[in-house]
């Protein structure tokens, strides 16, 4: 009864599925795992073997996955919540923040008024008050930093005699035994810092902003001149120069660790260790190489998403392992290992590759055409949400077309059907049958 009801079943690997008005109702159960569907509103996964569950509604809105060993909630990448026996925690960021936690200590904050975070923002601790009115930072190293109407007032010590002060952005000063000693005067015109390096302290950063910027590290020199026209670095331990004229749109890099010949908008090829990215009329097209011990990465977009081909292949062997090509909003092709699809039409994934939310959720509801294969002769096909089907286990096969014909054969016993079974033959070893009208 396409498109409102359609049913397939296979007792010889345990496998039932319903759809009830095309694609936005779906059952499906495939030995122990069960799917229910209403696109795009609600979906329900479970291993009730495992006691694993998948919900989601209205995704990117809500999700909750259950395992035995934790249950996590997230709303729309605002509201998270996470439950285990080690652990408790949610947030509505950036309003609150809750954890109990024994290995990861326990917060709880509510922003603006007051709160206590443990390990976030690059610090260890961060307590607050009416922020900005007041906040305390501990850093991982033990510097203790205390801010009135942040970023205005800061006062911090901490170990080897740790100490500075400041009245952003007016004047500040810091320094640490063998460690350090900066200021800043109108910040960011002014800013000056030395470092403890072989006995002595030596310039660091030196910033008479825009005119003049110098930063020098062991194995890192950086000179500015009339920021953003010209600047030069020079990295000795990745061994290459570079040049700004001006910053971002002209860059040339000369080394053994960096090549770059950057001239935006209109051309950029860089190689930076392990990747290798090239521009060409930006953003109409744009080529990307990886390296990696595990993968060989490359892929071309056109205009961002309107074209997209990503391959990834084995180092040693060469042998494709990945591949995404996508041409929005028409199709997608995606290869895992040895399993191929290709979907028409195609509008969330070329922008939102490989999302299996949005796979589940959205992208059936427009689906036009879909087909599954691998070497061995396993495939399925659907069009118009099942008005034409087909699939085939080995020498197996089974098609539909509603309400024409429908035919399947699995191993010896063959079904062929007209007009849902106003005729209808059947052969089973060796025995053959001809009915009429639904008899």
């Amino acid at each position: 009864m396409w498109p409102l009801l359609d049913y397939r079943s296979s007792e010889l690997v345990d496998y039932h599925c319903l759809h009830l008005f095309g694609p936005l109702f779906k059952f499906e159960a495939k030995e122990s795992e069960y799917e229910w569907a209403l696109r795009p509103l609600w979906y329900h996964a479970t291993l009730p073997d495992q006691e694993v569950s998948l919900d989601e509604f209205v995704y990117p809105l809500y999700q909750r996955t259950r395992t035995p060993e934790a249950t996590k909630s997230v709303t729309f990448n605002l509201f998270r919540a996470e439950s285990s026996p080690d652990e408790e925690s949610f947030s509505l960021y950036p309003l609150l923040f809750y954890r109990r936690s024994e290995q990861r200590g326990n917060e709880f904050a509510l922003f603006p008024l007051a709160g206590h975070l443990e390990k976030r923002l690059g610090r260890r601790k961060i307590d607050f008050a009416l922020f900005p009115l007041y906040s305390r930072t501990l850093r991982y190293e033990g510097a203790v930093t205390h801010n009135l109407l942040w970023p205005i007032f800061h006062i911090k010590h901490g170990p080897d005699n740790e100490s500075g002060w400041g009245i952003w952005p007016l004047y500040g000063q810091g320094q640490r035994d063998r460690s350090y000693r900066e200021r800043f005067v109108a910040w960011p015109f002014v800013v000056l810092r030395d470092e403890y390096r072989d006995g002595v302290f030596v310039p660091a950063r030196r910033s008479y902003f825009p005119f003049y910027i110098r930063q020098l590290d062991e194995d890192f020199v950086e000179t500015t001149l009339l920021w953003p026209f010209l600047a030069y670095r020079e990295n000795t331990d990745e061994a290459y120069r570079e040049w700004d004229i001006p910053w971002p749109l002209v860059r040339i890099s000369r080394g053994e660790g960096k090549h770059v010949n950057r001239f935006l908008p209109f051309y950029a090829d860089e190689t930076y260790r392990r990747i290798h990215k090239r521009w060409i009329v930006w953003p109409v097209y744009k080529f990307e190489e990886m390296w990696t011990p595990d993968y060989d990465r490359n892929r071309h977009r056109v205009l961002f998403f309107l074209y997209d081909s990503l391959k990834e292949t084995d180092p040693q062997s060469g042998e494709l392992q990945r591949q995404h090509t996508a041409l929005w909003p028409l199709m997608s092709f995606v290869r895992h290992g040895q399993v191929r699809e290709l979907r028409v039409l195609s509008l969330l994934d070329p922008i939102f590759p490989e999302r299996p939310p949005l796979e589940r959720n959205w992208e059936p509801l427009w689906r036009l055409f879909a087909r599954r294969w691998d070497p061995y002769g396993n495939s399925a096909l659907t069009v118009f949400w099942n008005l034409y089907w087909q699939e085939r286990r080995g020498d197996d096969v089974a098609r539909e077309l509603f309400p024409l014909f429908d035919y399947r054969r699995e191993g010896n016993s063959v079904n062929f059907g007209l007009l849902k079974g106003l005729i209808r033959y059947r052969s089973e070893n060796g025995h053959s049958r001809l009915s009429f009208f639904f008899f």
